[in-house]
């Protein structure tokens, strides 16, 4: 803001992990953005908290980091295809993390539906760190993929303008990184050696956002895997399997979402 002073800001209150709340935040969206919205980017996300569930009584991390953006943009999708019409495109901006992939687990669906405190597990990390809470922020992170994939079929099939990006920061500082290396044990030690600003882990989201030729369905990440120049990645195998799981189960939560 000190750098746009002119920039028109407005702030709409949204808790992720509150259902009511992101409902009344899409419609307040929708009130405030009528003739459309360019961009959603969904960059809010939690990791390694304690199993149990929200007060809608949904695993916390798997709510916050996927089932709630899903919800959004469901609702928001009218607005961003009215804009896809008007300026050409829309864009869809979903950040992942190299745990989308550690531990290589496919998506279960047990961990989008109700769940009890224990349900998912414990708050063991596991000694190869292929425990219960490392497992629920990785089913939650390799959602974001599996649903960024889901999307590029669905938009690309009825010939939508509106485009969905991938972004991978790779490793950065951040608390999240903090809490990883405080949490992770051994393999913790080393988060702080091999991490990258802050600023260099937002510019895979940035070009997503806004880098002219950005097409629907890419990737975006570091080129040396948690660091480095932005490159198109090519997403593994297990980013694009269990689409239709991901589809039914979280509009369990969110409600019929057709395209």
């Amino acid at each position: 803001l000190e750098d746009v002073p002119g920039a028109k800001v407005s702030q709409i209150d949204c808790d992720l992990m509150n259902l009511s709340s992101v409902q009344a935040a899409a419609k307040q969206v929708t009130a405030k953005c009528s003739k459309g919205i360019d961009i959603v980017a969904w960059n809010a996300g939690v990791a390694f908290l304690e199993s149990g569930p929200t007060d809608d009584g949904y695993d916390k991390v798997m709510q916050t980091n996927h089932l709630s953006h899903f919800l959004l943009t469901k609702e928001l999708m009218t607005l961003l295809e009215k804009a896809a019409q008007t300026n050409g495109e829309a864009r869809i901006v979903h950040m992942t993390s190299q745990s989308r992939k550690s531990p290589p687990k496919p998506l279960d669906a047990k961990h989008f539906g109700k769940v009890g405190k224990d349900d998912l597990g414990n708050n063991d990390v596991g000694l190869l760190v292929n425990g219960p809470m490392v497992v629920r922020y990785q089913q939650s992170k390799l959602a974001n993929c599996v649903f960024h994939f889901g999307l590029k079929e669905k938009l690309s099939s009825k010939g939508s303008k509106v485009k969905t990006v991938l972004a991978n920061p790779g490793l950065c500082v951040s608390p999240m990184s903090d809490k990883a290396s405080n949490t992770l044990g051994l393999a913790g030690f080393f988060v702080p050696f091999v991490r990258q600003s802050v600023e260099d882990g937002a510019l895979p989201f940035m070009h997503g956002m806004m880098s002219p030729g950005v097409e629907s369905g890419d990737f975006l990440g570091p080129e040396k895997t948690l660091y480095g120049d932005v490159k198109k990645l090519d997403p593994e195998p297990l980013l694009m399997e269990n689409i239709q799981l991901l589809w039914d189960e979280s509009s369990k939560f969110a409600g019929n979402f057709d395209l």
